[in-house]
């Protein structure tokens, strides 16, 4: 079980990689994604802001800024917060990228305003108070009620 979940995350970084760099150009044809050069990283859980460090050098070969996040772990608000000190340090728009548990933190720090898009790798979407993914396919488990929202969180995450 441990090796699958290495071998999904190890997985997840050249197709991250992929997708960044194939939808980019299409993206660019629009006014506002032409002016992104930032890229902010959030990275999950299990995991820690070196967990990128394969795809950071590959979206700087393409002339982005990119900055992966190293948040604390300890709640969601110090998350999101960690996050947006990362985001408003940058000089212009910003793409915010989150893996697992960091979609959750993307999701809430999407409303900054230097956020100019958002994009989920296999990652958590934070929506009225509860976590949600294709939990099932993680675990096998459904998901649970949104009156136990509060508890999947504090268990999955």
């Amino acid at each position: 079980m441990k090796f699958r979940m290495f071998a999904r995350s190890i997985l997840s970084v050249p197709i991250l990689a992929a997708s960044v760099l194939v939808t980019m150009p299409i993206c660019a044809q629009t006014p506002v994604a032409t002016s992104v050069k930032n890229i902010v990283l959030v990275h999950g859980a299990w995991a820690d802001g070196s967990s990128w460090s394969k795809l950071i050098p590959l979206l700087e070969a393409k002339g982005f800024h990119v900055v992966a996040v190293q948040h604390p772990l300890t709640s969601i608000a110090e998350d999101v917060a960690a996050a947006n000190r990362i985001i408003d340090a940058q000089d212009g728009p910003v793409l915010l990228v989150g893996h697992s548990y960091g979609g959750a933190i993307i999701t809430e720090a999407g409303n900054n305003p230097k956020v100019a898009g958002l994009v989920y790798v296999a990652a958590f979407a934070r929506m009225k108070e509860k976590l949600w993914l294709a939990w099932q396919s993680y675990t096998g488990r459904l998901l649970p009620s949104p009156r136990s929202s509060r508890s999947m969180a504090a268990s999955c995450c």
